[in-house]
């Protein structure tokens, strides 16, 4: 492993250069070229004094708000703006006042798409995982940057899976209707072409629910003497953007129907999922494509010319997605695991030779993305240095959560 990828998350907070009062706004200029119009009303509505101490909710209501409400007195005190509004004086800290006014609250990392990269950069040992939460950051960071993390050395237990998404993860598993974890191997009878020995076309996993779930894991637990069946993973936001304004357009409006009718693999009653999603998602920043599972345009709600568009541009998405450029292509050794971003990654194989057996499971993010908000939270607001919040952190996350 090389770990090339490195990001820094460290808490970045411009200075402020420059404000000034208009009729109903406040005009903010940082150090980094950012500059916002504030309105006032926006300011007293949303000053962090509006929130309970304890728990944080937000105390007063947009019902109550005076939207022609101005200040008295704006001043710049120490580390603050210091606004008078009459009834109240309220403090603005200038760190709080770039987060929230800047759009940079969310506080994770910004996702990097791409063509392809190397397998290896983005390749963990489970040893260094476990010792060190400086690693454990480190894969976080490719998860939620390039919506992928390699992991070798993992061991070929069925609990492993469950292990790592507790320990390193720290989060949960989704049940869904193949249980909380599924084998994946060749049947006679394969409900599923997952379940075969065919190679699959990249695609995200169960569109068909709605949410579908946010990440998948899938670790080998054996592989044959002379095995093979190599996988590739695609970044389906980054081949979007290769794509004409046109298809674009039409990929992001068109709703699809997804679908699958089956068995619950735990309780063998009879399922019928169907969802509605458009294969892009632009404000969610989220793809959803499984031409498997994917029913075509019906007639009766969708006109000729909307039916050829939505064809088009399909074949132009998906011959992004199929073109060997733009894919990241490794394989798995009895012991390792891949985890990926379902809302984004697509995953693949080739024609899989001999036994291989993987065992799939869906983690949720939820608390990855926790994890590094609290870091760049945590150092922000109470001045920890950067290591001792890494080590709070994430040896929290190594106690794990029940599953």
């Amino acid at each position: 492993p090389r770990y090339k990828f490195r990001t820094s998350m460290a808490k970045q907070v411009a200075q402020l250069v420059h404000f000034a009062r208009q009729a109903t706004t406040l005009s903010l200029t940082w150090s980094d070229g950012k500059a916002v119009e504030v309105p006032f009303f926006w300011l007293k509505d949303h000053s962090p004094q509006s929130r309970d101490n304890t728990s944080g909710d937000k105390l007063n209501h947009i019902r109550d708000l005076d939207f022609d409400v101005t200040p008295k007195n704006v001043q710049r005190v120490n580390g603050s703006l210091v606004l008078d509004w009459g009834d109240c004086q309220l403090d603005y800290p200038l760190a709080w006042l770039y987060n929230e006014t800047t759009g940079t609250t969310d506080g994770t990392p910004q996702r990097t798409l791409w063509k392809t990269l190397h397998p290896d950069d983005h390749t963990f040992l489970n040893s260094d995982l476990v010792a060190n939460p400086h690693t454990r950051k480190d894969l976080l960071e490719s998860l939620l940057c390039y919506g992928f993390a390699i992991v070798k050395g993992v061991g070929t237990q069925q609990s492993a899976s469950a292990d790592f998404v507790k320990n390193i993860l720290s989060t949960w598993i989704r049940s869904t209707h193949w249980g909380t974890f599924f084998r994946v191997a060749a049947d006679d009878s394969p409900t599923s072409l997952a379940y075969s020995n065919k190679a699959l076309d990249p695609h995200t996993d169960l569109p068909m629910n709605d949410p579908p779930p946010s990440a998948q894991i899938l670790h080998c637990l054996e592989l044959g003497e002379g095995a093979g069946g190599f996988n590739y993973l695609v970044d389906g936001l980054g081949c979007a953007e290769l794509l004409s304004a046109a298809s674009h357009d039409v990929l992001a409006t068109t709703p699809v129907l997804f679908r699958w009718a089956g068995k619950d693999e735990t309780s063998q009653c009879p399922i019928n999922l169907q969802a509605y999603h458009t294969i892009l998602n632009t404000a969610r920043n989220r793809v959803r494509f499984n031409a498997r599972v994917m029913s075509l345009l019906s007639p009766s709600t969708n006109s000729p010319s909307t039916i050829r568009a939505f064809y088009k541009a399909f074949l132009e998405y998906e011959s992004l997605l199929l073109n060997p450029e733009h894919r990241v292509r490794f394989g798995l050794c009895a012991g390792d695991l891949v985890v990926m971003d379902n809302a984004r990654v697509m995953h693949a194989r080739e024609v899989v030779t001999g036994r291989r057996v993987l065992q799939g499971c869906y983690p949720e993010l939820d608390y990855a993305k926790s994890a590094c908000r609290v870091r760049r939270g945590v150092s922000a607001v109470i001045g920890v240095n950067d290591t001792a919040v890494d080590e709070l952190v994430m040896t929290q996350g190594a106690r794990g959560m029940e599953l």
